[in-house]
């Protein structure tokens, strides 16, 4: 086997990392983590134990043990994907979005916006239809906001029926309009849905989010609770 197929089969990514390791600039008391390409054309991830070998202060060569890691990354990657992921809708959940809170709270200054969506009634489905019934409506709900998810918008469940879309990168007129879009895919949805899905919705917004995330979810919060008791009040007047 060519000495050059280390080289030639690193993963793109990796190549750095291979380089660093032949010029004597890893710490070699850690394990190395590098991917390389088997017979078949697929990357496999290796871990090397690697010591090296010295004359007159010189590098001159490296000795190791590899091992192949595959199933142990799929279990990290399995059990990270857990973490950050709501076991019933399967969208992102509130370690997730607590997680990029204080990330643009403390490290990141965005313009950033949060829109807190409560569904409403989930009570009377489940006391008058049951649990599973109340269940396929929080998974209808993950769907349908989910379906708007982008690069610049998160969306998790962070309770039982509330739901968190974060927003970054965003004015204020296009949140106005992110929020419309909602509103017409849930007409649309229950125009053909035997049981609808209604929900309260209450935003804020930041031009700037360092500092400033615990006092734009309170302001959501506020407006979201401010949007049910009119919604209620609507409900109350019609019957």
């Amino acid at each position: 086997m060519s000495s050059e197929v280390a080289f030639t089969d690193i993963h793109p990514e990796d190549y750095e990392i291979l380089m660093k390791k032949v010029n004597g600039e890893l710490d070699y008391s850690k394990p190395i983590i590098q991917r390389w390409k088997d017979k078949d054309g697929h990357y496999r991830c290796f871990e090397e134990y690697a010591t090296p070998i010295y004359k007159k202060g010189k590098l001159v060569a490296l000795q190791g043990v590899l091992r192949n890691i595959d199933e142990r990354i799929v279990l990290q990657e399995k059990l990270h994907y857990q973490l950050y992921h709501d076991a019933l809708t399967d969208i992102h959940n509130r370690a997730y979005f607590e997680l990029i809170f204080t990330k643009y709270n403390e490290e990141i200054n965005l313009p950033v916006a949060i829109i807190l969506c409560d569904l409403d009634e989930l009570k009377f489905i489940n006391d008058h239809y049951g649990h599973k019934q109340g269940d396929t409506l929080i998974k209808d709900t993950a769907r349908l906001l989910n379906e708007i998810s982008s690069n610049s918008i998160s969306v998790a469940r962070i309770g039982g029926d509330e739901f968190i879309l974060f927003v970054d990168e965003k004015n204020d007129s296009e949140i106005n309009v992110l929020i419309s879009t909602i509103k017409e895919k849930l007409e649309l949805h229950n125009e053909y849905s035997e049981f609808e899905i209604m929900i309260s919705i209450g935003y804020a917004y930041t031009p700037r989010s360092q500092g400033e995330m615990s006092r734009l979810f309170s302001q959501a919060d506020k407006n979201m609770y401010s949007d049910k008791k009119k919604r209620k009040q609507s409900l109350i007047k019609l019957h």
